[in-house]
């Protein structure tokens, strides 16, 4: 059985992310935490398979030290990143600082289940929102390889 957990300090989005975990996947064990300290000491002895945090911070330094804290404490998790920025170098620096999906908050149920089923395959996901929000820097990045005359990017596998 596949474990999730869910660490966010904001009640109604947790009750909501259990809900729909829940009621889609019948064979996963959601576990749920304010914080990655709360979760150690509620679950000490599990190792989530796929985290999923709520990122809600107002200056990105804080969002990326959020992070790494939860890569260093979860290093062998798939972490889900659920947050309410557009920031597309925020974005592009949760990828970087290994962040498996980023979901947004405006995100449908649908789509979060879509996320999830992709990233238990072990594969990236990002939001349609966000993907649109990001396509402009994705445009920019392939003229800069095309101007260096290197080979074309691969999709991500």
């Amino acid at each position: 059985m596949k474990t999730v957990a869910i660490i966010n300090d904001q009640p109604l989005l947790t009750k909501g992310l259990c809900f729909i975990l829940k009621d889609t996947y019948k064979q996963l064990l959601v576990l749920e935490s304010i914080s990655m300290v709360h979760f150690r000491e509620l679950y000490p002895d599990k190792n989530p398979q796929i985290v999923i945090l709520n990122i809600h911070f107002n200056a990105e330094s804080d969002c990326m030290n959020f992070v790494l804290k939860a890569k260093s404490e979860f290093p062998q998790s798939r972490i889900i990143a659920f947050i309410d920025s557009q920031s597309t170098l925020l974005i592009a620096s949760y990828f970087k600082n290994g962040i498996h999906a980023i979901i947004s908050t405006k995100s449908t149920f649908d789509e979060i289940t879509r996320c999830l089923d992709t990233v238990i395959q072990g594969k990236p996901c990002i939001s349609q929102d966000l993907f649109f929000i990001m396509m402009p820097c994705f445009s920019q990045l392939k003229r800069k390889i095309s101007a260096k005359g290197t080979r074309s990017c691969r999709p991500l596998k």
